[in-house]
Formats: C-alpha cells, sequence, structure tokens
C-alpha cells in the first residue's frame, strides 16, 4: 500500500486505455513526470479491464491514476496472472 517499505511506484498507463487513450495518457503523465521530477523510480503498468477503472472506461472517461499495492506473495501471482 502507500508507504508500504515494500511497495512499487505504479503508474497506470494512459495510453492502454479502451477509450480516451490522449486523455488517459495526459492522466499518466502527470504522475510519471511528478516522479521523475522527485527522482524516484516507477514503472508504466497496463490498465485492463478488470478493475475500478473499467467502468469509467466503458462510458468513454478518461482513467488514470496510481497503482498502489505491496509486494507479497499474494502479489506475485496476481502480478504473472493479470500482467503477463
Amino acid at each position: 500500500m502507500i508507504g508500504s517499505p515494500n511497495g512499487i511506484r505504479g503508474v497506470y498507463d494512459g495510453n492502454t486505455a479502451d477509450t480516451m487513450k490522449k486523455e488517459s495518457t495526459v492522466i499518466s503523465q502527470l504522475f510519471s513526470q511528478h516522479f521523475q521530477k522527485k527522482r524516484l523510480p516507477s514503472k508504466l503498468l497496463p490498465l485492463g479491464s478488470r478493475s475500478d477503472h473499467a467502468s469509467f472506461m466503458k462510458r468513454g472517461i478518461p482513467v488514470g491514476g496510481l497503482f498502489v499495492w505491496y509486494f507479497s506473495f499474494l502479489f506475485f501471482i496476481y502480478f504473472i496472472l493479470f500482467f503477463f
């Protein structure tokens, strides 16, 4: 979670949105630029269609944000299942 010593800075990649790619990409760029200015590593991750943002994409609403989860055994299982 945010503040976890084992966390990652994941930014949802707006370029992988089903709809409103241009607008969603702007959202992801804002987060990525912030981390770059602070010299903090971050990773772009695909939006996918199984999360909270899926219903917004279906309605044509731009989506983006931070992927906030912590590293654990369960994390790696989910990461492998949903991102590879």
